[in-house]
């Protein structure tokens, strides 16, 4: 069910995308691309969720496949973050050294955590060990995510900075555009890794499907805000000069 709702919504931005094709940055697209692996991931995870429960264990084929499109999806959601936070095609074409940093922060904990996650997936015969990497693999996602919330406070400062320049309306909007969406991360920082283990604690056995569902849930809400927040008309051709000129020259005090 998941599956196809997000299958729905990534239509529904591409139509949008469609429309507005003057407007659209790549972030846009890679916007586009992620919804369409969250999707294809949760399907996937849905057939071998069946096989399993008719064989008992699980499908080669399909938990391969679960695995790389999972892999392929985590690290383009977190990429994607990290670059909406930094305003990368939205407030400025380029990422300052500290972001790039970051970026390859992100990519290198992700990494990690995909490994360890599979890992602890094909030794959970092996209790004492499962646990021991399951919580690894959520420190480094807890890793990740705090990674992720350095570009937008930056992003936050800078148009702080930019709004002294030039009191318009539209930096103004800008601003609150980034501080909404580190509320949204932060929430959905705080919403799977402790909302999700009160409820499944909360709940049966029979009823642990209910923190996976939630789980997604958030996720599908956070997709729908952030592609709302920043819908091509929050775009760089929206700049006017002089907000152009004060950004670049915050971006090259940042360097040195």
């Amino acid at each position: 069910m998941m599956s196809m709702l997000f299958s729905i919504t990534g239509s529904f931005w591409l139509y949008v995308l469609l429309r507005c094709k003057q407007h659209v940055q790549k972030i846009h697209y890679m916007m586009a691309v992620l919804i369409f692996l969250h999707a294809i991931s949760l399907a996937l995870y849905s057939v071998n969720y069946h096989f399993m429960k008719r064989l008992g264990m699980n499908s080669p084929l399909w938990i391969t496949m679960f695995y790389i499109m999972r892999f392929l999806n985590q690290m383009l959601f977190f990429v994607v973050l990290v670059l909406l936070g930094a305003g990368w095609n939205i407030t400025k074409p380029v990422l300052i050294m500290r972001e790039k940093v970051v970026l390859i922060t992100v990519v290198i904990l992700q990494i990690s955590a995909n490994v360890t996650k599979i890992i602890s997936h094909e030794n959970q015969q092996y209790i004492m060990n499962f646990l021991s990497l399951e919580r690894t693999d959520i420190s480094f996602n807890l890793l990740t995510f705090g990674c992720t919330l350095f570009p937008i406070i930056w992003s936050i400062k800078r148009c702080w900075v930019v709004c002294i320049c030039d009191n318009t309306v539209y930096n103004f909007e800008r601003l609150k555009m980034f501080r909404h969406f580190f509320v949204m991360v932060a929430l959905h920082i705080y919403s799977n890794y402790i909302l999700v283990d009160i409820l499944q604690m909360a709940v049966p056995f029979q009823y642990a499907w209910l923190g996976k569902m939630f789980k997604e849930a958030v996720t599908y809400v956070l997709f729908v805000f952030t592609a709302y927040k920043f819908r091509p008309n929050f775009n760089v051709k929206n700049r006017n000069e002089n907000d152009t000129t004060c950004i670049y020259y915050i971006d090259r005090d940042s360097k040195s």
